[in-house]
């Protein structure tokens, strides 16, 4: 693995204007040729969806594909997400966070140091 990727990693969704955003990432070692061929790879889906009347704001991490144990030592760390509608007054996943922050102008939800692992699922929400 290179010296480059025990860095923790950062994740920005943008929602759209139907209120949603979508994305995938695939993450290999960057130096074996055909890992997508072997298997030897991390592949992640990742699905945020803005509040509605009946359910809570979310952002969704799912693992689909996860034969790469280097990976498991890499962490998310800082999570910011665009396009949410202000006054958002609590933010919420797998243990109680303190460290976040909506950004008054721009509405955007910033959630520091969330250290999750890489491989791991995981939701956010929030109202």
């Amino acid at each position: 693995m290179n010296r480059q990727s025990h860095n923790p990693l950062g994740l920005i969704a943008a929602l759209d204007d139907a209120g949603e955003a979508r994305g995938s990432l695939f993450w290999d070692d960057g130096e074996e040729l055909d890992s997508h061929l072997n298997g030897h790879y991390v592949y992640d889906n990742y699905v945020c969806r803005a509040a509605s009347a009946t359910q809570d704001g979310s952002l969704t991490h799912d693992v689909t594909h996860n034969e790469y144990p280097e990976a498991t030592d890499l962490k998310l760390d800082d999570i910011r997400i665009f396009g949410a509608p202000p006054n958002i007054t609590s933010v919420k996943f797998i243990i109680h966070h303190e460290d976040w922050y909506q950004d008054p102008e721009t509405h955007e939800i910033v959630i520091r140091n969330a250290n999750i692992p890489f491989t791991s699922r995981f939701e956010i929400e929030w109202s």
